[in-house]
């Protein structure tokens, strides 16, 4: 019996120490994955950097950026703060620095924008971001460049103004477009230009030519001569509308021989237009001034399509009956032109002006990239510092210099919540070094 009661003690002892109750310590606290040796999650016994919640530092960056990338979509200074979190979990991760690249730019933040695109090319491992990080570097010099002068802030205006009215769907209002442009900068041809193509395609000829010849006499030497020509085409076709607009009220008051030269004279100024040289010779026979009306039939034989030809040449030989030199004419041999579809004076004109968006130009609109992703899994995990960041400052007015603090508190071990934006000083671009590896 006594040895029954000894083991029976033995049993609760080892039962309360494998299961200790409320009374033996405070209240027990849950466990994390990857939590070190006498860490709790109370919330003040916390470790200042969140990384050991998680797998490894990789995972932890990517919880920081992927709330980077949702919070980009409502705030883009918070987006900032998470993205240099991820940075401060991992100063290798790629796509964090190229989003801040991309948000500096944004924010006009010039020098810090190609600073993290510069350091995205350090970083080796993304081809693709590598090509984007290259392009991005060449537009943002290119604006601060221009972005240094008064004259550079006036250019950039203008070519940003220019690449807009250029993918303007509506002519008119890519005319109202180029008329500000022209406000803005007389000294610039390419205004002028746009203004002189759309005003033709919308069959303003007479207001096209004054463009066009305005633009020739702004335009450096090697595209006068095809804003000239312009000029021409379009002179021609607003005399061709003004002639043929005559020549129909002269026909409606059956004044045909006055409307059949009306006719003939417009056809010189398009001859692309053959059926105002027909109606040209039909109002020379309805004046019976037959050989004007054969003039006119033969001399368009060449600039039609042959079944139109065909028809010509029988009524010439119909006309031979009274005017033999009509059948001199039918007989001829002429070699009529495969295709009726001629170029449209408007497209001439747009041919001849040739291509407005200089490169430079195309840089400095060309969008900013979007913002990377990753669809990397992360553990569900409790992490404070997603909602209380270290690096949520606002206003944000100095990312890069703040990224380069967190390298220099990564080689001291200095925690995130001591990385202030008053520590740092501000960026430098600097030109970039061999790549650094990532951890593995």
């Amino acid at each position: 019996m006594r040895q029954f009661v000894f083991l029976l003690i033995a049993v609760v002892s080892v039962c309360r120490c494998a299961y200790p109750q409320t009374g033996d310590r405070p209240a027990a606290h849950a466990d994390l994955p990857h939590l070190p040796p006498g860490m709790t999650d109370d919330g003040k016994a916390l470790a200042k950097d969140m990384s050991y919640r998680y797998a490894d530092a990789r995972e932890a960056a990517l919880a920081a950026f992927k709330s980077g990338y949702l919070a980009a979509k409502d705030s883009r200074n918070r987006a900032i703060g998470l993205f240099l979190l991820a940075l401060h979990r991992d100063p290798t991760f790629v796509k964090a620095l190229f989003n801040l690249g991309v948000l500096c730019a944004e924010r006009q933040l010039w020098q810090d924008a190609e600073a993290f695109y510069r350091e995205v090319l350090k970083v080796a491992g993304d081809r693709d971001l590598d090509g984007q990080a290259q392009v991005e570097i060449e537009r943002l010099q290119f604006i601060e460049k221009l972005e240094s002068t008064e004259e550079g802030r006036k250019e950039k205006k203008f070519d940003l103004g220019l690449a807009a009215a250029l993918r303007e769907k509506n002519k008119n209002a890519g005319v109202d477009q180029a008329k500000g442009l022209i406000k803005l900068d007389g000294k610039r041809w390419e205004a002028p230009a746009l203004a002189g193509v759309l005003s033709a395609q919308l069959r303003f000829y007479a207001e096209s030519k004054q463009f066009l010849e305005q633009a020739s006499s702004l335009a450096p030497p090697g595209r006068r001569d095809q804003l000239k020509q312009a000029a021409v085409v379009a002179q021609r076709q607003a005399d061709f509308l003004a002639e043929t607009k005559n020549a129909g009220e002269l026909w409606d008051q059956q004044k045909y021989a006055q409307a059949a030269e009306e006719y003939s004279s417009a056809w010189g100024n398009n001859p692309a237009d053959s059926s105002v040289a027909i109606r040209a010779a039909t109002g020379f026979l309805m004046a019976d001034q037959i050989p004007q009306a054969v003039t006119m039939l033969s001399t368009i034989r060449g600039s039609v399509p042959l079944v139109l030809d065909e028809e010509i040449v029988r009524m010439l030989k119909e006309l031979a009956a009274v005017y033999p030199e009509a059948q001199v004419q039918a007989g001829k041999a002429v070699t009529p032109v495969e295709n009726a579809n001629a170029v449209e004076p408007s497209d001439h004109i747009r041919i001849a002006v040739g291509i407005l968006a200089s490169r430079e130009m195309e840089i400095l609109a060309k969008p900013s990239p979007v913002l990377a992703e990753d669809r990397g899994k992360v553990t569900p995990i409790p992490d404070p510092e997603l909602t209380n960041n270290p690096f949520e400052f606002g206003a944000v007015s100095g990312p890069f210099a703040v990224y380069q603090q967190i390298l220099s508190s990564a080689a001291v071990g200095t925690a995130p919540g001591q990385v202030t934006s008053q520590q740092v000083q501000p960026p430098v671009v600097s030109e970039p070094d061999k790549p650094r590896p990532r951890p593995q």
